[in-house]
Order: C-alpha cells, then structure tokens, then sequence
C-alpha cells in the first residue's frame, strides 16, 4: 500500500515538474498548430490502456479536418500537413513508442 501511494504521489510531482519545465515549448507548440491549422489545437481519441481500460489522449492536432463531397474525411496523407509530418519525425526520433509500446491501429488514429 505505501508502495502505491509513494508511487502515484513521485508521478505527480514529477509530472507536474515537468509541466512546469515545459511550458514554453507547450506554448509555442500550440500557437504553431493555431497558425498553421486553426482550431481546435488540441486533438483528443480514446484508446485502450492496461487491462485495455479505455482512457483519453490528447495531443496537438497535425492533421485537418478535410472532408470529400459525401462529408467523410479524406485519407491521412492527404489531410496530414508539412508541420504534422515533421512533428511526427521528431516523435519518432525520440523512440517514445519503445516506451509506450505500439499504438493500436484504429479507424479513429488521425490527429
């Protein structure tokens, strides 16, 4: 029981710490995706965690919302920007999914 709670309390801080340190990156992240592809900059999914417990991402949006004549989105190349692309080769440098593991393929994984 201390195990947990001395666990979820050092995560909090430590995230909260780096919040804190990352600000100014968040901030100028987020006014980049507001100028380059408007609102909303933040873009929120649902996808199945531990024990495939349901639980919300949200991360900066780097794709459109360009939809075809029947109003069905266009497909991720096409919708995906210059800015989204080069956000996602520095994700990929970083090797996070080594961490995290592999995202899931869902029909709703474009943001």
């Amino acid at each position: 029981m201390y195990r947990h709670f001395f666990k979820r309390f050092f995560d909090f801080i430590l995230s909260l710490l780096a919040i804190v340190v990352l600000s100014p990156v968040l901030l100028i992240t987020a006014f980049l995706v507001r100028s380059k592809l408007g609102s909303p900059v933040i873009f929120k999914q649902e996808r199945p965690g531990k024990n495939e417990k349901i639980f919300t991402l949200y991360k900066f949006r780097t794709m459109t919302d360009e939809k075809d004549e029947e109003g069905n989105l266009l497909p991720d190349e096409i919708r995906l920007t210059r800015f989204g692309a080069e956000c996602g080769n520095i994700y990929d440098m970083q090797n996070v999914s080594k961490l995290k593991g592999k995202k899931p393929n869902s029909p709703c994984s474009h943001g």
